[in-house]
């Protein structure tokens, strides 16, 4: 174990980190507790980090691959006890606990089966993990999608999840929201809907069994878009896609009734 090299892929857009942050994250990696290759990606072109991301594993030669988003870092055994993980569980993917530096939230529910994290990440019950992953790349060869702006990192998660997850604990990944990264800008709220649907498709090729989520999917997905319709001052779209958000709990809400 204490043999092995995991390349551990860093998208790094000038426009929207300070360099300060990346630093820190590059020292976290340096630091672990098990051989690390940091592979930078420059965007400064803006490409988004799908490309960026994807750009690193056209780059990356060993067989465990990590990302670590330029503003967030890591606790120096994290890398180790994925890997063991992955050993030990046979799984392709390994998801840590993940903290956000500002308020001690935790943003990954406990999971015992693929399915659960599945269901978790269809749901967004878990989210910002991207810095939490570690993939086993003898048993998976995900891409993330780079026509989605919204949950191209969730995709990906559950096409590498397709192999088995192996979920560590411990908060092992800090996230460090700012205002000036990519995470912290609303966009536009049809562009999500359309994602949303995209992400839909390819999640029930990979697991079918989450077609009876629908419900509460677009439930979720349809209140978020009328908000941010909402606070942008589209008030008639707004009020049409929480009337839409409305329907769609009442009848994941039955479901589960009868």
């Amino acid at each position: 174990l204490k043999e092995s090299t995991v390349d551990v892929i860093v998208p790094f857009s000038p426009a929207h980190t300070p360099k300060k942050y990346l630093n820190r994250a590059l020292n976290t990696i340096e630091e672990q507790t098990i051989t690390t290759n940091a592979i930078i990606v420059t965007d400064d072109e803006q490409h988004g980090p799908s490309w960026a991301r994807n750009t690193g594993m056209d780059r990356a030669s060993e067989r465990f691959v990590a990302f670590c988003d330029a503003d967030d870092y890591w606790k120096p055994s994290k890398i180790e006890q994925q890997v063991e993980g992955l050993l030990e569980t046979d799984a392709s993917l390994s998801i840590t606990q993940t903290r956000k530096k500002e308020s001690g939230e935790k943003n990954v529910s406990p999971c015992d089966t693929t399915s659960e994290f599945v269901n978790d990440v269809m749901l967004r019950r878990s989210y910002s993990f991207t810095s939490s992953m570690l993939i086993d790349r003898k048993k998976v060869q995900p891409e993330f999608n780079g026509k989605l702006t919204h949950r191209e990192d969730h995709l990906f998660a559950l096409q590498a999840a397709s192999k088995g997850v192996c979920f560590v604990p411990e908060p092992l990944t800090i996230i460090q929201k700012h205002s000036e990264g990519l995470s912290q800008r609303e966009g536009d709220p049809e562009k999500r809907l359309s994602d949303a649907e995209v992400f839909l498709q390819h999640a029930i090729e990979a697991f079918p069994h989450i077609k009876e989520y629908q419900s509460e999917y677009w439930h979720r997905i349809y209140y978020t878009c009328g908000r941010s319709h909402y606070s942008q001052g589209n008030y008639c779209r707004a009020i049409e896609l929480l009337k839409k958000s409305l329907t769609n709990r009442f009848n994941y809400e039955k479901s589960r009734w009868f």
